[in-house]
């Protein structure tokens, strides 16, 4: 299931496409102060540079960049109006590897044309401090966080395929609470686990959204789950919601977490490091850019962790994982 702007609609995201119409409308009035679409890996930023191309009212230049250091920089002075997607491709993080970047925010800073980019949101925040690229792009537009609800309507946009909520499944019902187990301390070294009642949030926070029905319910949970495990990333829920359908039906058990503990050496991270703030990128590039690491070893365990979707050219993270990379990466302070 791909996400469309009619599926952003119909889940109630307004915001960004009127901010879209606005920035538009302000280049047709004169003035046109450059715009940067920014948004999570798999939120859908492609999706609203599409929506600026179509309300546009003059031709305008589509430019994709689709691997670091391949390509000259666009003709931007040639075109009134230019659309430039994935410019976190405009740059590496080694020795030379800002020279592309500059250039190409200094024709920018330099030209009358209304410029607007697409930014992954890793490569954005890290330019923002090392690069002052919010300063080129003064207007900012990203896809916001969903909530349940949202999610709700963005999944079910299609009617027809829907799959049946499931009260029960190889989990059984869904319940209200459950037990966990706590180590406790006694005299002496001694200690025992003690099973300490849990109550199941999810659930108690799916009724306030719900009526009495019991399909309501299990609808309210199913969308509550993977509203938190995907952060509120459409692109992200669109594959957890997938992955939880079984058989034509969904049950609050079948949306499940993937492991977030991930054994992952320095090598390894410093590769997810490249792949969260580029996205997709081809494995000899990957090879060239970080040339003193084992980058196809490294992949290959990624891969077997089912942390990278790798084919025969590219490497990208899994939805799923992307914010189990986020966590990980994070702690290790090679992102913030």
């Amino acid at each position: 299931m791909s996400i469309s702007i009619t599926d952003l609609e119909a889940a109630g995201v307004d915001q960004p496409f009127e901010a879209l119409q606005d920035a538009v409308q302000h280049h047709v009035d004169g003035w046109s102060p450059n715009l940067a679409v920014i948004s999570e890996p798999f939120a859908g930023r492609d999706l609203l540079m599409d929506y600026v191309e179509e309300i546009l009212e003059a031709p305008a230049e589509r430019v994709t960049f689709d691997g670091v250091r391949d390509g000259d920089l666009p003709d931007i002075d040639g075109h009134e109006v230019v659309l430039l997607d994935d410019c976190q491709y405009l740059y590496t993080r080694e020795i030379g590897g800002f020279e592309r970047l500059d250039r190409f925010l200094e024709e920018i800073s330099a030209s009358d044309a209304f410029v607007v980019a697409s930014w992954n949101r890793y490569a954005w925040d890290y330019l923002a401090a090392v690069r002052d690229v919010d300063d080129v792009f003064s207007t900012t537009v990203a896809v916001p966080t969903l909530t349940a609800e949202q999610m709700a309507a963005l999944l079910t946009s299609n009617d027809g395929d829907s799959p049946a909520f499931v009260q029960t499944g190889a989990a059984g019902r869904v319940k209200t609470i459950g037990f966990d187990r706590r180590q406790l301390d006694l005299p002496g070294s001694r200690s025992f686990e003690l099973p300490v009642p849990e109550l199941n949030l999810e659930y108690l926070a799916s009724r306030s959204l719900s009526k009495d029905d019991d399909v309501e319910d299990v609808e309210a949970v199913v969308f509550q789950k993977i509203a938190q495990l995907s952060n509120g990333n459409p692109g992200v829920a669109t594959a957890v919601w997938e992955r939880g359908i079984r058989d034509g039906e969904i049950a609050p058990a079948y949306v499940e977490e993937v492991d977030q503990t991930l054994d992952i050496d320095d090598d390894e991270a410093f590769v997810l490091e490249v792949l969260l703030a580029k996205g997709t990128m081809a494995r000899s590039t990957l090879d060239a850019v970080l040339e003193n690491i084992p980058v196809h070893r490294a992949l290959q365990s990624l891969h077997e962790q089912g942390v990278l979707e790798i084919d025969e050219e590219f490497a990208t993270i899994d939805p799923e994982y992307l914010y189990a990379v986020d966590n990980h990466l994070t702690g290790r302070r090679l992102i913030w």
